[in-house]
């Protein structure tokens, strides 16, 4: 699963795609705090 949010790092051409797993892994480490 840690591989699905570091696929779109990759690709900085997609800001959105950033902002969004960017608040995906924000709420995994608060959820897993």
């Amino acid at each position: 699963m840690r591989h699905l949010m570091f696929l779109p790092l990759s690709k900085p051409c997609n800001i959105l795609n950033k902002i969004f797993f960017g608040l995906l892994f924000v709420h995994g480490i608060f959820l897993f705090a």
